[in-house]
């Protein structure tokens, strides 16, 4: 080769690995960048977690008694983080699965925790409506416990605040006046009322005879049959009126059951229903016709007392 050739040429251009290869303090800078993301991303992902455990508690809450500790950070996040649903039980439902003991616990005495009621063993959270269910509230006596016999009769005597229905029934078991009449006309009248039991069963006796004698055995066995599906109706009718009305409110929230409840005593006494719910017995005229239960409706509406 001549030496004017070997004068002439220039040097061999740098390869593109050697010109893209990173100088010690670019690469010294994307490790810090990559260790800073991993860093964040760690931190988020207790965060999270963190979150999570607190969002899964928060539906039951602790009071100081329960964990201090706990209870303390639960208050500060529903301070400082509002979004989350403590106290208010709305996760879903089935949150609550009590005896009626542990529902006890939940009358509104503790500010810590929500108020619960029952109605035929479904919880509600009814929290938001503290200045009725909570304490001097009107509605207070329901918190804490299932009071079906109550919501059913309108009954709120402190007997009346179970979910024993027994005797129930009758609340809703139509009055056949014609065999009422019947009864009267034998004799089998109130007693304490002196000379007006002649005169009852004086008229009685005359009432039947008008409508054309009493009513015979195969009526009222019929009539027995329906009365039970007027009663079972009833029964259900007035359930489904308060779980639908608080199923379907935007301010109460179903959330759990009560559970493990012990059978109750075949044996135990009728608890005795009020007169407000003796009152809403449906009434039947039978053979006395139409015209005798308007009127008997009528002394009902305006006040006048029930004869059993």
């Amino acid at each position: 080769m001549a030496d004017s050739e070997l004068r002439n040429r220039k040097p061999a251009a740098a390869s593109s690995e050697q010109e893209r290869a990173p100088s010690s303090e670019q690469q010294k800078a994307s490790e810090s960048g990559t260790g800073t993301l991993l860093t964040i991303a760690g931190l988020f992902t207790a965060f999270m977690a963190i979150l999570a455990l607190l969002t899964i508690s928060a539906s039951t809450p602790l009071s100081q008694a329960d964990s201090p500790w706990l209870a303390s950070v639960q208050n500060a996040v529903k301070t400082y983080l509002p979004f989350l649903p403590f106290g208010e039980s709305t996760s879903s439902p089935s949150t609550f699965l009590l005896t009626d003991v542990e529902l006890a616990k939940y009358d509104g005495k503790d500010p810590d925790l929500p108020i619960l009621i029952a109605i035929n063993a479904t919880i509600f959270d009814v929290s938001s409506g503290r200045s009725f269910y909570g304490p001097g509230g009107h509605y207070n006596h329901f918190a804490g416990r299932d009071a079906t016999r109550a919501w059913v009769t309108t009954c709120f005597e402190p007997e009346h605040l179970t979910w024993d229905l027994k005797g129930v029934e009758e609340m809703f078991a139509p009055r056949w006046l014609d065999e009422e009449i019947e009864v009267a006309a034998r004799g089998e009248v109130k007693p304490g009322m002196g000379g007006m039991n002649e005169m009852l069963k004086e008229q009685a006796a005359k009432a039947l005879e008008r409508a054309g004698g009493g009513v015979g055995k195969k009526e009222k066995a019929t009539r027995r049959v329906e009365d039970q599906e007027v009663v079972k109706k009833g029964i259900e009718d007035a359930l489904g009126h308060w779980l639908n009305f608080f199923k379907g409110s935007e301010k109460y929230k179903e959330v759990g059951r009560v559970v493990k409840r012990d059978p109750l005593d075949e044996d135990r006494k009728d608890i005795p229903l009020c007169e407000g719910a003796l009152k809403k017995r449906p009434v039947r005229g039978g053979k006395l016709g139409k015209a005798l239960e308007a009127v008997f409706q009528n002394q009902k509406a305006a006040g006048g007392p029930p004869f059993r």
